[in-house]
């Protein structure tokens, strides 16, 4: 469903609505998506809005007027484009929008009918000028994928961000600058925006980028919040221990700035965690049918709070284990989330940002044989 207020001085909204097959999947990144739509009649009366035959797409029944009445359409009912007329593509939509849709279609579809859209993505509008409203999926989508593809930052395809020179030494798909910005001498530019990033908050649930935090396990029906998830535990300006914002942001802005080296680490615990929640859901499950209402309340209640427990204890170790591990930028050997003996490495830079060193910089960093 897309719908969008009238603006100034005007009530309500015009909207329309699809559904998506029940094979399909769909994906919105802050864009509009829906095109032509199949179109009744005249409006349902009774409901106050339009509804085909079929029962398939919905809409308000001013969506087409009102367009023309503010100067945004002029042709034929049949032709109207609710994204054209109300939502159309720019640069920002293309590139920060309709690329993360890209990359989700991507994880579940023939990838190389997706890398057909790539000049779309750079601009090109010559040949595609949209993606699939929605996709059969190679496979159904777990619970599992979607944690994943909420992860991504279009690692292994074109728009790698961990892949050239911007990625830094440490080939982090994380960037502090602006999504637009200028180079010295004025020439516009930007930055990738991709599915995950630092500045997302709450997803499926834990209170971090979605890349960085593991995903707790939380039940309809619980009566009572977790407090690391409570709102009172999680101030924004007083970093608490008890915080489940502050205990994965704490992890997460170590290992930001030393991706290659730290995130391996962290990847290790994530799938610990996600890996036991998933195995206990059968049992949970299997308890779950035997109680009764107020027993299931109390009882769901209890994991959930148990979960996130389970998951501020092993972001506690994980915290300490990056700092003392990788102290001064060395990596010391460990193993199960604890140090074990042996001798400490010194993480290599990304080839990619060596490769930009070199080019730059030109003899001065290479080693020269000693003339006698």
């Amino acid at each position: 469903m897309e719908l969008i207020g009238k603006g100034p001085g005007r009530k309500g909204a015009v909207w329309v609505a699809r559904r998506v097959p029940d094979d399909c999947i769909s994906a919105y990144a802050n864009s509009s998506r829906i095109r032509q739509f199949p179109q009744a009649k005249k409006a349902d009366k009774k409901l106050g809005f339009c509804v085909t035959p079929d029962g398939e797409t919905m809409y308000s029944a001013d969506v087409i007027s009102f367009a023309r009445e503010m100067g945004y359409y002029e042709g034929p009912d049949a032709d109207f484009s609710f994204r054209e007329a109300y939502g159309p593509l720019d640069w920002g939509a293309i590139r920060y929008c309709e690329a993360r849709v890209w990359s989700f279609y991507r994880h579940h579809y023939d990838t190389e009918v997706m890398d057909e859209y790539l000049p779309f993505l750079n601009g090109d509008l010559s040949v595609h000028d949209d993606l699939p409203l929605w996709i059969k999926p190679n496979a159904p989508v777990s619970y599992r994928d979607i944690q994943n593809d909420m992860r991504d930052h279009y690692e292994g395809t074109a728009l790698d961000m961990t892949a050239d020179a911007s990625a830094g030494p440490w080939a982090s798909p994380y960037r502090n600058q602006p999504v637009n910005f200028e180079a010295p001498d004025g020439t516009k530019m930007f930055r990738e925006r991709p599915i995950g990033c630092q500045q997302s908050g709450m997803t499926y649930f834990n209170m971090d980028d979605a890349t960085t935090v593991a995903y707790v396990p939380v039940y309809c029906g619980i009566d009572r919040i977790p407090d690391p998830f409570r709102r009172e535990n999680n101030n924004i300006t007083e970093f608490s221990f008890d915080s489940a914002f502050w205990m994965c942001n704490w992890v997460a802005n170590m290992v930001y700035p030393r991706w290659s080296a730290m995130i391996g680490d962290l990847r290790d615990a994530q799938k610990e965690l996600e890996d036991y929640y998933e195995n206990d859901q059968a049992a949970v499950e299997e308890h779950a049918a035997c109680l009764t209402a107020g027993e299931l309340t109390d009882y769901l209640t209890a994991k959930t709070i148990g979960y996130t427990d389970k998951m501020m204890k092993r972001w506690d170790k994980l915290a300490k284990l990056l700092i003392v591990k990788h102290n001064d930028q060395i990596m010391r050997p460990s193993k199960d989330g604890e140090i074990v003996p042996g001798r400490h490495t010194s993480p290599a830079y990304s080839p990619a940002f060596i490769e930009a060193v070199k080019e730059t910089t030109g003899e001065r960093y290479v080693r020269k044989e000693i003339k006698k």
